[in-house]
């Protein structure tokens, strides 16, 4: 007589889908943030809730605009965690948003000088990153 072979999930999987409902039921940064990480330390992976906040950003002259700024909770898998990212911007219904926070996307991370403001990667709104509106976001 053989048993049918059942498909179940591992514990690991289990604890990291947990992890991901608790991140997307959370609705503001500083919930996500105090959500405990999950480290699997048999392949080495840390699993954390992480806020993914963006805020539109436009030019009038050397003016910036900034509009409502909008987030939500994600969950990270990183063999070493931090990252060498730094200010990303993205493109949405084409206009420009700049990251709220430090990010780890450093294909779109906004190069520019922080004295100053001059952009040497990236989009002309990359320099609001250092206006006060931004910083007090």
């Amino acid at each position: 007589m053989s048993m049918p072979f059942a498909c179940s999930q591992s514990n690991d999987e289990a604890k990291v889908d947990e992890l991901r409902q608790a991140c997307q039921s959370e609705l503001d940064r500083a919930g996500c943030n105090a959500i405990p990480s999950y480290e699997n330390s048999d392949v080495g992976l840390t699993h954390y809730c992480s806020w993914e906040g963006w805020v539109p950003v436009s030019l009038d002259g050397e003016m910036c605009i900034f509009g409502k700024p909008s987030g939500t909770c994600v969950l990270e898998s990183v063999s070493d965690p931090g990252c060498a990212g730094g200010r990303a911007y993205r493109t949405a219904g084409g206009s420009i948003e700049l990251a709220t926070d430090e990010t780890c996307f450093p294909n779109t991370a906004c190069d520019i000088d922080w004295e100053s403001g001059e952009v040497y990667d990236g989009p002309p709104e990359c320099a609001c990153l250092v206006s006060p509106e931004y910083s007090a976001l």
